[in-house]
């Protein structure tokens, strides 16, 4: 089940008939994204998860456990995960802090904008290949640091109650 869970209106019922389709020690892994996680504390609005109507449920590791427990399936291991795409993302989004103010109110409507990091890669005035490269590259060093913080996305492991 990778990244459904957060689109369901009702994602209890997922998680009550999965028990019901596992043959005897049969495993479910599931994926979504962690909003407890480090990058989506510090885009805070801008987090491209935050996008309703399609993603209706937002889930920490422990929301996750939970809501598993409550419908009979047993935690077997559970971990957050960051991809080094992601923490470039973040970089730029910080360093775009710098030069944009954040607004005091954001409307429900503006919580789905993306920040505007495609204008920043593709005007290339100051980030430039050499730069671009040297930012990829220390993203893929910080993704496992950003793991231990809160990685973006959580990966669980259950089995049947």
């Amino acid at each position: 089940v990778n990244h459904v869970i957060e689109h369901l209106r009702q994602p209890a019922g997922l998680m009550q008939a999965l028990p019901g389709l596992l043959k005897p020690g049969g495993l479910v892994y599931l994926a979504c994204p962690n909003h407890a996680g480090l990058r989506a504390r510090i885009m805070g609005l801008h987090y491209e998860h935050y996008c309703p109507p399609e993603h209706l449920h937002f889930f920490t590791p422990r929301s996750l456990q939970q809501i598993g427990e409550r419908c009979g399936l047993r935690l077997m291991e559970q971990h957050t995960f960051t991809h080094a795409f992601h923490v470039k993302e973040l970089l730029l989004h910080v360093a775009l802090l710098r030069f944009l103010r954040q607004p005091r109110y954001v409307s429900p409507a503006d919580r789905c904008r993306r920040p505007p990091l495609r204008f920043v890669e593709r005007s290339g005035a100051w980030l430039r290949k050499p730069a671009y490269g040297l930012l990829l590259g220390l993203s893929r060093c910080l993704a496992p640091l950003l793991d231990r913080a809160g990685g973006d996305h959580i990966h669980a492991f259950w089995q049947g109650g």
